[in-house]
């Protein structure tokens, strides 16, 4: 593995502001990585169309890459990725293989899924709930259930919850459940893992259509999905059974704004795909705001929370952009700075 020279920018008066981190020495063009998990203070990051796992050492900022090609090779690869303890588990999009890399021992290996499913896009976002690792089905009509403790794959038919391609983007547990964002099906799936039954919670008061919403988080007892064309953060909270929405046109209107959420504090924090803002929601307030991003198309693919800092890993741009959340919550007017400048000054 080696380690590449990374670009750190300052705010006048020296104090640290927005980082800028290059990742172009790793891998060069679009759809790189798809989902991150943290082990140790390092973001890994799952290989889409890269050929490695991009590693982000939060300590140093220094960007390094593990090759995957041994495990597999080709594009679309791999889309979520979770870790259970030093062993990092990414879920197949194309590839046939669940990708597992042990960062203490440096080990990799795969565990081929063609039992479950074969194809283009069958899962897309990984969660951990108990031991086992579950894919979230995007093609397929099966989800994907991996238990670390015995390495037993099995799966779970979703079909009862809905059909069809592109369902359902993002994926998290909570309680004894795992629940689903609905990307184009018309309901959130819901998976009881202790009686093994499969739901589907209509969301077609929130929205109807196609790409809605994308990524889901568990946070503070609720599940939230971040909106991708949906004009509005999707809101479940399972004690009450009751499904809302918060509208965030004030910050960006339009197709593919953001997917994904990372927490700090009482807020969400969203990556900016075609947006021009990360989109921020403070969920003790119901408070939606946005910090200014630059222009373009599929500019960052997940946003992962480390010691009070946001790292955006990037999608089409070749670099990391380090948002000071702490600081910027607390008011620290010299640490935070707009991200849309540190863009354009490099």
């Amino acid at each position: 593995m080696v380690l590449f020279t990374t670009l750190v920018v300052c705010v006048s008066g020296g104090a640290p502001g927005i980082v800028k981190v290059s990742t172009d020495h790793v891998s060069k063009g679009g759809g790189k990585w798809r989902g991150t998990a943290v082990v140790d203070g390092k973001i890994y990051a799952a290989p889409f169309t890269s050929d490695q796992i991009l590693v982000y050492d939060t300590a140093t900022d220094e960007v390094s890459g593990i090759k995957t090609d041994v495990v597999e090779s080709g594009r679309f690869k791999w889309s979520g990725m979770v870790a259970s303890g030093s062993t990092l588990y990414a879920v197949p999009t194309n590839a046939e293989q669940l990708l597992i890399y042990d960062t203490k021992t440096k080990k990799l290996k795969g565990v081929s899924t063609k039992s479950l499913a074969t194809g283009s896009f069958k899962w897309w976002g990984a969660t951990m709930l108990g031991d086992s690792v579950y894919g979230c089905p995007y093609n397929t009509n099966t989800m994907m259930v991996y238990n670390t403790k015995t390495d037993k794959l099995s799966g779970v038919d979703v079909s009862a919850a809905a059909a069809g391609e592109f369902k359902w983007w993002g994926i998290a547990g909570l309680g004894t459940k795992i629940y689903a964002a609905p990307l184009h099906a018309p309901t959130m799936l819901i998976y009881d893992t202790v009686s093994g039954t499969v739901t589907g919670m209509n969301t077609s008061s929130l929205a109807k259509g196609r790409f809605k919403w994308a990524g889901m988080l568990a946070f503070k007892g609720k599940l939230y999905a971040a909106p991708f064309s949906a004009e509005g953060i999707l809101v479940y909270d399972p004690e009450s059974s009751q499904l809302s929405g918060v509208n965030t046109d004030s910050v960006y209107k339009g197709a593919y704004k953001w997917w994904g959420f990372a927490a700090f504090g009482d807020n969400l924090y969203a990556p900016p795909v075609d947006a021009g803002s990360i989109l921020i929601y403070n969920t003790a307030t119901g408070a939606v705001s946005g910090v200014p991003d630059k222009k373009g198309r599929f500019k960052f693919d997940s946003i992962t929370s480390v010691g009070g800092r946001m790292f955006l890993t990037p999608d089409i741009l070749d670099y990391f952009i380090v948002y000071q959340a702490e600081a910027c919550e607390k008011g620290d007017a010299e640490k935070c700075v707009a991200v849309a400048d540190e863009h354009d000054e490099l």
